[in-house]
């Protein structure tokens, strides 16, 4: 995995398609570049401890790569000056999976030992979560590795007790449809914690990694989701972030109808984002029209449904203290329909105890798997053709990390996000712009309960 993060005056905008698989969002206003690198890796046939002479080694053959990369990346941006060799030194007995940054001069700036493992016996784990981070001109950025992103400690403290705006994220992220998709969920804790998140994932489709981008407050700067093996070096214009803005609490008390919940809807998101609501035709059916119930697994955790009917409607879903809601619409001059592709909307509140132990309170939307099946919503599927003009996703959550993801299937079938404007979120609600019209395949409001973990 290799991260880079360039420093440059940037003012024009970038737009277009770098090709089929990168998708680079204009961006009107920007103060630095950022660029990651979607690496083939490098990775030992057997994964185990080694001799410290063969991790060395190990590394080298990556850091050949890496440096090629900031070659190809440096003409892209004057300022940027190649680092000299990067020496290895030190003679410690324990192996961390470590991330280390240099600035443009090639002077040590951080390093980071990753905190929360997964399913990596080879390494050894810190005694306690290191808070690493280094200041720029253009923000202060910290350092996370893969599964420390779903877990509060040290990603999140970084952004709330550090005042970090950037996250260089380097990972080996397995896509983990319909939840945790890489580019989704990356994606979403740039939007739920308002800074600039960095992800260079590891680019072995074949081995379900896949998906590295440059995602802002406001969505995807860049993006890079490919079946093919080939590895992509991804550029882009951010946006300087000052100080961290998180979602505002526009909240909704369990006292408030669903209809209530409908009808008054706060015009402030159209005053703040000039979000109007989808015009079409009145819902076909109501919440009561379709309370037939049913429980299927996701992600290894069940979760209760109901089935989308008709081509709009509300819908209302319980589980635990969880309540979510949504009010949809489907473009019905579209080929498929909802009648030919099941979609459910469904709600989990509980502890996920399949590799790995953490609280989650979600809402999700999800194209099933087989249309003649309910027992296939939740189960992995990468193709949708139905499309929606509008999605109003909220729930009832007793946390205030929640993490929105829209994940749309492109004509390639592949994973998609949306531009940047397509959609917004203020906390606890998403909600698409009036010109939304896309094949959605998920639509999901992930909530985090970190004070409920179990560490066993």
């Amino acid at each position: 995995m290799v991260f880079i993060c360039l420093m440059a005056a940037a003012t024009k905008a970038l737009s277009g398609k770098v090709n089929s698989d990168v998708r680079v969002m204009e961006v009107r206003s920007s103060t630095f570049k950022a660029a990651v690198y979607a690496h083939d890796v490098y990775i030992p046939i057997a994964p185990y401890v080694v001799s410290r002479a063969q991790a060395l080694r190990n590394m080298e053959i990556n850091l050949e790569t890496y440096r090629t990369q900031v070659d190809l990346a440096r003409q892209q941006v004057q300022r940027l000056r190649r680092a000299g060799r990067f020496e290895l030194y030190g003679q410690e007995e324990y192996q961390f999976n470590t991330d280390v940054a240099y600035g443009p001069d090639g002077k040590f700036l951080a390093k980071y030992h990753k905190y929360n493992l997964y399913n990596e016996g080879q390494f050894d784990t810190p005694s306690n979560p290191e808070h690493a981070f280094f200041d720029t001109p253009f923000g202060r950025v910290g350092l996370a590795t893969c599964f420390d992103i779903l877990f509060r400690e040290p990603i999140v403290s970084l952004v709330e007790e550090f005042n970090v705006t950037i996250i260089a994220f380097p990972t080996a992220w397995m896509d983990a449809l319909p939840l945790l998709p890489a580019i989704g969920f990356h994606s979403s804790f740039a939007r739920a914690h308002g800074v600039n998140l960095l992800a260079a994932n590891i680019q072995l489709p074949l081995f379900k990694f896949d998906g590295s981008g440059l995602y802002a407050p406001d969505g995807a700067r860049a993006f890079y989701y490919s079946k093919r093996m080939s590895p992509k070096l991804l550029v882009a214009s951010m946006d300087v972030v000052r100080s961290p803005q998180g979602a505002s609490s526009l909240t909704i008390t369990p006292q408030q109808s669903v209809k209530h919940f409908f009808a008054s809807r706060s015009s402030q998101l159209d005053e703040v984002f000039g979000v109007k609501k989808a015009r079409g035709p009145i819902g076909d059916h109501s919440i009561a029209d379709n309370n037939s119930t049913f429980e299927s697994e996701l992600f290894n955790d069940m979760y209760t449904f109901q089935a989308l009917v008709g081509s709009s409607g509300k819908l209302q879903m319980c589980q635990g203290k969880l309540c979510c809601y949504i009010e949809y619409q489907i473009d019905t001059t579209t080929l498929n329909s909802v009648d030919e592709e099941l979609f459910a909307f469904g709600a989990f509140d509980g502890l996920h105890t399949y590799d790995g132990n953490y609280y989650m309170q979600n809402c999700v939307l999800v194209k099933c798997a087989d249309t003649k099946k309910k027992k296939s919503c939740g189960s992995l599927t990468t193709t949708a053709s139905t499309v929606f003009t509008k999605i109003s996703l909220r729930g009832e959550f007793q946390t205030k990390y929640v993490y929105p993801q829209v994940i749309l299937s492109d004509d390639h079938d592949q994973l998609a996000l949306t531009r940047p404007e397509a959609w917004t979120f203020d906390g606890k609600a998403l909600e698409t712009s009036a010109s939304f019209s896309s094949t959605v395949l998920n639509a999901i409001l992930l909530g985090r309960d970190y004070s409920r973990d179990k560490y066993w």
